[in-house]
């Protein structure tokens, strides 16, 4: 009896992190930890793309969610630097199809005809996928094998903010001033107000409303004129150098 509970346990599926994402948690609980997402975008009738990027914007994590939670945990290099981001096995953005295969032994699947040549491992952690580009590792995903997923129930989707006021700021996580200021940028670069063409600012304006602070970026569109103001919660960072 005891041998058959302690079998039991051992072959429950334990939740896996990675870039501070469990993989099957609700999406509303990482918006709790990492703020508002810098973009949202519908990827397919059943999955919808949440976007953040890193402080320093060197890398981008994208988060794939299906009934409410993390399906998939994405990230993109942004350049060609150095990375001290691994995968947990040994792997590093930029790392050569060479190392992947002297550290992790040959892949379960090669994906050769797509744009970009795509490793696939299917590891007890979960699905990790590869993605080269140049004969470089170019993006890292983890993804959770589809009956762990499947055996998870459907929570709401999170609220996500649009920044058209104080009480629909968009919520900013950052380790200080200069890294909330990058992400603000980014955030509206990656809004478009006209097909191929993102809100350029105007004017900024530090405020406070109801014991929290705020910026206020007032933008216009370049090819239409139309104008619009985003509010940032920069509470989480501000004051921090």
């Amino acid at each position: 009896m005891l041998f058959s509970m302690l079998l039991a346990l051992a072959t429950v599926t334990q939740p896996v992190m990675w870039q501070g994402v469990t993989l099957g948690e609700p999406m509303s609980a990482v918006v709790s930890r990492l703020g508002d997402p810098l973009k949202v975008q519908n990827e397919a009738a059943v999955r919808t793309l949440y976007l953040y990027t890193s402080n320093h914007a060197s890398t981008l994590l994208v988060l794939s969610v299906e009934r409410g939670r993390v399906r998939r945990v994405r990230v993109v290099a942004l350049n060609d630097g150095a990375f001290t981001l691994t995968d947990g096995h040994g792997i590093a953005l930029g790392a050569t199809e060479a190392q992947l295969t002297t550290l992790n032994g040959k892949p379960t699947k090669v994906l050769a005809s797509t744009k970009f040549p795509v490793d696939i491992y299917e590891r007890p952690d979960g699905i990790w996928s590869y993605e080269f580009l140049g004969g470089a590792v170019k993006a890292i995903q983890l993804a959770q094998a589809a009956a762990d997923f499947s055996a998870l129930p459907t929570v709401a989707e999170p609220v996500i903010h649009g920044g058209t006021s104080f009480d629909d700021a968009i919520v900013e996580m950052a380790d200080n001033e200069f890294d909330g200021v990058k992400k603000e940028n980014i955030y509206l670069q990656l809004q478009g107000c006209a097909p191929g063409v993102s809100w350029k600012t105007t004017t900024q304006s530090l405020m406070s409303h109801g014991g929290k602070k705020y910026d206020r970026l007032d933008t216009v569109c370049p090819t239409t004129n139309e104008k619009r103001a985003f509010y940032f919660d920069i509470t989480n960072y501000f004051g921090k150098l």
